[in-house]
């Protein structure tokens, strides 16, 4: 494998033709493999201990919200 490489920004283009640069913030990527697993992949930005907590708990709130964790 190649020398390891640091993310310096996320930029969003939206369907206008507009662009956002992103310089503090996280990126999922979902590769489906074999038509049945799923491997997640994070980009990061910027983001450390703290912020790592702050996604992870946002996104169990989210669950919980959307009614993901009853039973």
């Amino acid at each position: 494998m190649g020398e390891e490489r640091t993310v310096k920004d996320i930029t969003l283009t939206y369907d206008d033709g507009t662009t956002e640069v992103i310089e503090k913030g996280l990126v999922t990527r979902f590769t489906e493999r074999d038509g049945e697993n799923v491997t997640a992949e994070f980009d990061m930005v910027s983001i450390d201990g703290k912020d790592l907590y702050m996604v992870v708990m946002a996104m169990l709130r989210l669950g919980e919200r959307m009614g993901f964790f009853k039973g």
